[in-house]
């Protein structure tokens, strides 16, 4: 999956965002009314949605940002690598464009919200535009076209988006408590298969586990998963057996319970991880502001239209960009409206 990198406020709402991104261009894009590919944009123009156009320079400064953080956290090697017979270009590419329209669709919402900015709002947008634009090098404007008002108007449309989430996710109240939340840290071991062998083989396991064999050099032996501990929280593993992990005690395990693709035996390390508890609320929290959000999103979106100009965008290759080696996009927008 390509890493999008939202433009909503928090660490948390950049990913709930981006995750959102997908399904809402699918739905922008589902319907034969909503989508034409189009040679009737001018070449400047990547996409127009409903009336709010993104121009190419400005896709183009979002896109080589992009470029050039992975490039720095994985290096220049990741263009070499494919996720899903997928290249790495073509899912960077494409991450983006879900981005860039799902945040041009945020900024129409936010519109008919009546949402706006205020005067101190646009003055730091005006200062974090220049505080970006006069990072990049003659080069790096010449080769990408852009200009200030390209930064203006993105970091306009990012906080536009971030104030429309925030006015309708904010109606939440959700206290997430302590055993919702709560994560564990548990070993456990896995038999593959429901024949004689199998059974035979986790019965076996068991009686050194019960006779005091120490777990983790059983799992080792006999466990037909090369992961053997894991962090648990509730909904993420066999409902069965993610059941009876949580009733343990710390250092207590479970007789063998039986799945429909094999056998386990969970022994619990810690039934409570704070931090990571934690951490968890947020993502809960931040899961019902989502939900309260769609509720009021979706049906907006089904109104929209999107020309896309293909033939331009397919023509970009991230090769030809070496020289450009801009990363603070939003970095500085962070520090503006964070």
């Amino acid at each position: 999956m390509s890493r999008l990198r939202g433009i909503i406020n928090s660490h948390v709402k950049r990913a709930v965002l981006c995750i959102m991104a997908a399904a809402a261009i699918i739905q922008i894009l589902g319907c034969d009314k909503s989508i034409k590919i189009t040679t009737g944009l001018r070449d400047d123009v990547i996409f127009n949605l409903s009336g709010s156009q993104c121009s190419l320079s400005q896709i183009m400064i979002v896109l080589i940002n992009e470029k050039n953080m992975y490039e720095r956290d994985f290096g220049q090697g990741i263009w070499n690598k494919s996720v899903q017979n997928i290249s790495m270009e073509e899912s960077v590419k494409e991450g983006i464009k879900e981005q860039q329209v799902y945040v041009d669709a945020m900024y129409l919402f936010a519109k008919d919200k009546d949402i706006a900015l205020n005067k101190e709002e646009e003055e730091k947008i005006s200062q974090a535009a220049q505080e970006y634009f006069d990072t990049l090098t003659d080069t790096e404007k010449s080769i990408i076209n852009v200009t200030l008002d390209d930064i203006k108007d993105i970091y306009r449309k990012s906080l536009m988006s971030r104030k429309v989430y925030d006015s309708i996710a904010g109606r939440v109240e959700y206290e997430v408590s302590d055993e919702e939340a709560r994560v564990m840290s548990a070993m456990y071991i896995y038999i593959n298969g429901k024949d004689e062998a199998s059974h035979a083989k986790v019965t076996e396991a068991y009686n050194k586990i019960a006779a005091g064999g120490d777990f983790y050099t059983v799992a080792t032996e006999y466990s037909d998963d090369e992961i053997i501990q894991i962090d648990l929280g509730r909904d993420e593993f066999v409902e069965e057996i993610e059941a009876a992990a949580f009733e343990l005690k710390a250092d207590e395990h479970t007789d063998v319970l039986e799945t429909k693709q094999g056998y386990y035996i969970v022994k619990c390390v810690e039934n409570y991880i704070k931090d990571k508890t934690e951490s968890n609320k947020i993502l809960i929290l931040t899961s019902k502001q989502n939900e309260e959000f769609l509720k009021a999103f979706n049906p907006f979106l089904e109104n929209l239209e999107l020309d896309f100009n293909n033939k331009a965008w397919d023509s970009i290759k991230l090769s030809d960009y070496g020289q450009c080696t801009t990363v603070t996009l939003f970095q500085v927008y962070n520090k503006y409206f964070e």
